[in-house]
């Protein structure tokens, strides 16, 4: 029952320190996001206008700027729920935390890909091990299973990093985030089961909406994902930020 509470806790947080202050949100990610679009647009340009071109030499250097592009409001959110600092519509780039927080996402990022692999192993030898079972039904719940599973350990992996961005160390959260598996394998959970419901919800609407629809509607559908997306984006960021919060400090936002 604790753990519920505590993870009901931690998911309202979240949304708070999304909407709480809006004002400050779209101001941390308006730019960044902005820059994105304009990378993405150029790069799609010139490799599709210049297709003798080296890919490398251009999906590198655009890469970079991009990944720039989403540490940038990433370091920032973190700052502003965690030490209350206030941006404005070019909000400031905190360069070491951003280099910092980028390093540290490779290794926690290659363990969270090398434990999807070993739960999908597992997951498959239990699947092979009852024939029976019904495809759609078993396709379900592994991918339920490996999401929950996957997620919990990126989300205690990834929460290391909002310290990284306030310029702490990632020896106290290690310490005081002992006990939090069991919460964050809850919250991982109801995350899971609404990501599977959209999922769901996608497949059986597909095929009445995609094949009746003109250029203006897909469009709007399309943006509409994106804005999903983005939202999803966000709140997964905000989240990160409450786990930090709720075992290690309070929020100053």
């Amino acid at each position: 029952w604790k753990q519920k509470m505590t993870a009901a806790k931690i998911i309202g947080s979240a949304f708070r320190y999304i909407f709480a202050d809006f004002g400050q949100t779209i101001r941390i990610i308006a730019l960044p996001t902005l820059l994105l679009a304009v990378i993405g647009g150029l790069l799609a340009g010139i490799l599709t206008s210049r297709p003798a071109l080296h890919p490398g030499l251009v999906v590198i250097p655009f890469g970079l700027a991009a990944a720039l592009c989403a540490l940038w409001p990433t370091v920032n959110f973190h700052r502003h729920a965690l030490t209350g600092e206030r941006f404005g519509w070019a909000p400031r780039i905190h360069w070491r935390a951003v280099l910092s927080y980028g390093l540290m996402m490779i290794p926690l990022g290659l363990v969270v890909l090398l434990a999807s692999y070993a739960i999908l192993f597992v997951i498959g030898l239990f699947l092979s091990s009852m024939p029976q079972t019904d495809p759609l039904v078993a396709v379900l719940l592994a991918s339920l299973v490996l999401s929950t599973l996957t997620m919990t350990v990126g989300l205690r992996l990834f929460s290391l990093l909002p310290g990284l961005a306030i310029g702490e160390t990632l020896r106290g959260y290690s310490r005081a985030g002992q006990g939090s598996l069991a919460t964050i394998l809850l919250i991982a959970l109801a995350l899971g089961l609404v990501g599977s419901g959209y999922g769901i919800l996608q497949i059986a609407l597909a095929p009445h909406l995609f094949w009746g629809l003109t250029l203006g509607p897909l469009v709007a559908l399309y943006a509409m994902q994106l804005l999903v997306n983005l939202l999803s984006t966000i709140f997964g960021i905000s989240l990160l930020t409450a786990l930090y919060a709720t075992y290690v400090q309070r929020p100053a936002a």
